[in-house]
This record gives structure tokens, C-alpha cells and sequence, in this order.
């Protein structure tokens, strides 16, 4: 068992040091997955245990106007990118077709 574990670490370690891109090596939360372990841990313990406890006394925020505001600049936001995709399409068929009469 020991064996196997001893092996494990190994095979870790040679990836981290020898496998990983050196480019990187620098940067922050590159160097080990402990930073990014520790968030996401935190991030856990938070959601679930320490932020319930934290509002189990509060009343809820009002939300429902910025949250509508919000739905609308995005539904706006959207439509106007769907309506140039579908431009843009449009516009590269033409041009396409042109391109061949062009030809002919």
C-alpha cells in the first residue's frame, strides 16, 4: 500500500515539475493546487455552512426591480447580437452569389 502511494506522489510530482508548461510557473495559483484547493474549499464551506448561519436572521433583499432591469439589457443586448449574425450572414450569401454571377 505504501508502495502504491509513494507512487502516486511521484507521478505526481515528476507532472507539476517536469510536465508543466514553464511558462507558467510564475504565475499566481500556477505553482501548486493547494491556493486554488483552498479557495474552492472555502468557497464550500462558506455557501453551505457559514452563509445560512450568517442570514438565517435577515430578511431577503428586494431584488425584483434591478433583476428585471437587468433581464431586459440582456434580452436587448441579445437580440441585437442575433440581428447582426443574422446580417452579417445574410450579407455573406449575397456577396457569395455575387461573387458567382460575377464569374458566369
Amino acid at each position: 500500500m505504501t508502495s502504491t502511494f509513494e507512487n502516486l506522489v511521484d507521478g505526481y510530482k515528476d507532472f507539476i515539475d517536469n510536465k508543466s508548461d514553464p511558462r507558467v510557473k510564475d504565475w499566481a495559483m500556477m505553482d501548486s493546487p493547494i491556493p486554488t484547493m483552498v479557495i474552492c474549499l472555502s468557497y464550500a464551506y462558506f455557501s453551505t455552512v457559514l452563509g445560512p448561519k450568517m442570514m438565517e436572521n435577515r430578511k431577503p433583499f428586494n431584488l425584483r426591480r434591478i433583476l428585471i432591469m437587468y433581464n431586459l439589457i440582456q434580452t436587448t443586448f441579445s437580440a441585437w447580437i442575433f440581428y447582426e449574425r443574422l446580417f452579417n450572414f445574410a450579407l455573406t450569401l449575397l456577396l457569395r452569389k455575387q461573387e458567382h454571377l460575377d464569374r458566369v
